[in-house]
């Protein structure tokens, strides 16, 4: 495992009135890179979840910065900070 691990994991997470998006940038088991797109509604708690495999965390890291300027700048999403997101299990 990469020392700088923890230093290239990324989540980000978006809201829009009753709708929440996020997108998580992960290692996987095989140690390959994928974004998990997860989007749904804060209203009744459904949620669903995409993966994008990637060829490497550069990629990866160009896709995720298009999906979020996708997410504020045509869909106006409002990004939420680390402090906002809320877990529940």
């Amino acid at each position: 495992m990469d020392n700088n691990f923890f230093e290239k994991w990324q989540y980000r997470s978006f809201k829009k009135g009753t709708r929440f998006y996020g997108i998580r940038l992960e290692k996987d088991l095989f140690d390959d890179w994928v974004i998990t797109l997860i989007n749904g509604s804060l209203v009744t708690k459904m949620k669903k979840e995409r993966f994008l495999a990637c060829s490497n965390y550069e990629d990866a890291c160009n896709i995720v910065e298009k999906l979020v300027n996708y997410r504020i700048n045509k869909r106006h999403y409002e990004e939420q900070s680390y402090e906002d997101v809320t877990i529940n299990n």
